[in-house]
């Protein structure tokens, strides 16, 4: 936005304006950008598909803390609000690749306790 030669009034207005607008954005630990209400303005921080292998938080001392707050992204009405939002016909593959995974989760007994 900002060359030095050529800085005037109005790039200093609109990099003020930008400024006080992203403000109020944070990034959750879950990676998701949220506005100051607490709406989600991006779902994965940069959108940038991250390699989660990567990523700090994923050591085994977290993992207690990481699968106590799955709950909080997938709870317990998980698969009814999952249907209410695919529930036309072009959606059916979204609702099969759930099924899929929900009868995986039970199979395994992963994260069995949502």
């Amino acid at each position: 936005l900002i060359d030095r030669a050529v800085k005037t009034a109005r790039i200093g207005y609109l990099q003020r304006c930008l400024m006080k607008h992203l403000e109020g954005f944070v990034v959750n630990y879950d990676l998701t950008v949220r506005d100051s209400d607490g709406s989600v303005i991006q779902f994965q921080y940069c959108e940038d598909g991250l390699a989660v292998e990567k990523c700090t938080y994923l050591k085994e001392q977290y993992y207690p803390f990481l699968i106590a707050n799955q709950s909080t992204i997938l709870g317990q009405d998980e698969y009814s609000r999952i249907v209410d939002i695919c529930g036309s016909t072009k959606e059916k593959p979204i609702i099969k690749t759930f099924k899929k995974i929900r009868a995986w989760r039970k199979k395994t007994r992963f994260l069995n306790f949502i």
